[in-house]
């Protein structure tokens, strides 16, 4: 499977895939940052799209095919069909990254329905909508597992913290994160000395 955007949601959700026993998972992003933070948190691959076709990539990260799932948390429209590209006939793309805008000039019978692709939505929402497929999921129930996979430490994640910051500094730390994807991932409120 593969997590395209290594932000600290494409992270988790690299880690969250590894933890109940998905192999091999395979990071992309652009920043070499959270590409070493994927290969530290597990990934058998990070790779970088401005090192080459993406497509070719994977195949010969995954021995000459491509992944059966790729999970989209890049927040940007355009690369949910980006996402669709790079997995099997009848593979899923899960939409994970809250895209906000279109996705233009996207050919639905070619990408989707003639590769008989399955696309998912993976919004927080539903957990609370008793949703007829899911009717036992809620965010407390979500919450209390993954509190469960940190008490554990079978989730880790402290790597993923690149700064500490006192309480008057999280203006600067939001502009960080902004502003410097390419040395910052995480800021860590530190309330007391």
């Amino acid at each position: 499977m593969a997590v395209q955007g290594l932000g600290l949601i494409g992270q988790l959700a690299l880690r969250l895939y590894l933890r109940v026993g998905a192999w091999p998972v395979v990071g992309i992003d652009p920043v070499p940052l959270r590409r070493k933070l994927a290969l530290a948190g597990g990934a058998a691959a990070a790779l970088d799209p401005a090192a080459g076709p993406v497509e070719a990539q994977l195949r010969e990260a995954l021995g000459g095919r491509l992944p059966e799932v790729c999970v989209d948390a890049t927040g940007v429209a355009e690369a949910v069909p980006a996402a669709a590209r790079l997995v099997e006939r009848g593979g899923q793309v899960v939409v994970l990254g809250s895209p906000r805008g279109v996705a233009k000039e996207v050919d639905m019978y070619e990408l989707v329905h003639g590769r008989s692709l399955t696309l998912s939505g993976a919004h927080g929402s539903i957990l609370d909508a008793r949703h007829p497929l899911h009717p036992d999921w809620s965010h407390p129930r979500a919450l209390a597992l993954l509190a469960r996979f940190l008490a554990s430490k079978s989730l880790p994640v402290g790597d993923l913290v690149t700064h500490d910051v006192a309480p008057e500094g999280l203006h600067e730390a939001y502009r960080l994160l902004l502003e410097r994807k390419e040395e910052s991932l995480t800021a860590r409120v530190r309330w007391s000395a």
